[in-house]
């Protein structure tokens, strides 16, 4: 996973930080996920987008949650077909979403989106 965020982080119009990353996060995870499996996940991962574009900039502190943590709670709530109505599937997207965010909210710094992807990334794998 790490490998392909930092072939999209490259191109020169992914930025440093922003919004971009809250659908970056689950749009990578769902490739390798149907790298892996040989599922067509085109659908997902443009409802992955589609869901990471609803988090705003800034999520981190003005929201009190990362986007990249909510990243990896959209590609698993589609992986599962959660919804507020199935309680199990509901549970696991929110352990694992606090799980990464526990990472995440380790290190005593200012907002770092690519930093915050790398460690959602490795959380989720």
């Amino acid at each position: 996973m790490i490998a392909l965020f930092k072939k999209i982080r490259a191109h020169p119009s992914v930025p440093m930080h922003g919004p971009e990353y809250h659908s970056l996060v689950p749009a990578v995870i769902l490739t390798v996920y149907g790298n892996l499996s040989g599922q067509n996940t085109a659908q997902l991962i443009f409802d992955a987008i589609h869901r990471g574009k609803t988090i705003s900039g800034g999520a981190c502190s003005f929201l009190g949650i990362c986007g990249a943590a909510i990243g990896v709670g959209i590609a698993l709530s589609l992986l599962l077909k959660a919804n507020p109505y199935k309680a199990r599937e509901r549970q696991i997207v929110q352990k694992v979403t606090h799980q990464v965010l526990k990472e995440i909210s380790r290190y005593h710094a200012p907002r770092c989106c690519q930093r915050d992807c790398w460690l959602a990334l490795k959380a989720a794998s």
